[in-house]
């Protein structure tokens, strides 16, 4: 599969409702990371978006979670004013990282649901259910992605005046990462990625660039730039920095 951005975002584009801690919901499609959707009980619960008119989607996305810790599952369904028939999926989730579950096909619905089954109370800080955007070309063999050695970690060993040694202090910074665009065309960076980049400027995103499902990362646009290569080939790029665990 080539790399995907999952940027787009329906829970964002209407109104959204649950019946589980409804005063936390909010927090889903607020693109942070520390403030959480929190249940406070292990169960079946959705949270659905009723939009204007029928959208399509073809991806569903979780970061800041701790779903694989109570065992939980997450997934997505749709309704066109018929009432909802149930999760297209129901994805086990066995990592804490980012998560990023591309649906086998398209749909479209004037709803959304997401879907969570948990057997203890749970935490979500995101949420995304939309339309991913396939980049047009693959890493370079020469990419090191941000789970092989592109997340900043600052360690410092401090020692008492009289020399005694007190340990090591880990800090986990965030990861930094580029995407690269080598030789696209000129007319897919004009109707694709330009746009792509301009709505960056204003809401996190997700980046996989494996079908392993652990190949995923969250964050938010650092720098981009763009050079010619040809008339009709450019180098574009962009630097991510975000959240790999």
């Amino acid at each position: 599969m080539l790399p995907v951005i999952g940027l787009d975002n329906l829970l964002t584009q209407g109104a959204l409702s649950t019946a589980a801690s409804p005063g936390t919901v909010q927090n889903l499609v607020d693109g942070l990371t520390y403030d959480y959707w929190t249940p406070t009980s292990g169960s079946s619960h959705s949270v659905t978006v009723a939009l204007g008119e029928a959208r399509q989607a073809n991806y569903l996305a979780i970061a800041g979670h701790n779903l694989a810790d109570v065992g939980g599952s997450v997934g997505a369904g749709f309704a066109n004013g018929g009432g909802f028939t149930g999760a297209l999926f129901m994805y086990p989730v066995t990592s804490n990282a980012p998560l990023l579950v591309p649906f086998t096909s398209t749909h479209s619905g004037s709803e959304w649901r997401l879907y969570v089954d948990a057997p203890a109370p749970y935490r979500i800080a995101v949420a995304h259910i939309g339309m991913l955007t396939e980049l047009q070309r693959g890493m370079p063999l020469s990419w090191t992605p941000p789970l092989r050695g592109n997340e900043a970690v600052e360690r410092s060993n401090p020692f008492t005046v009289g020399g005694q040694v007190l340990g090591t202090n880990i800090v986990a910074q965030t990861m930094s990462c580029e995407i690269p665009q080598n030789n696209a065309t000129r007319a897919w960076v004009d109707a694709v990625w330009q746009p792509m980049v301009e709505q960056m400027q204003l809401s996190p995103f997700f980046f996989k660039w494996s079908e392993d499902h652990s190949e995923t990362v969250y964050g938010s646009l650092g720098s981009s730039r763009i050079s010619y290569t040809s008339a009709d080939l450019l180098n574009a790029s962009i630097t991510m920095e975000g959240l790999v665990r």
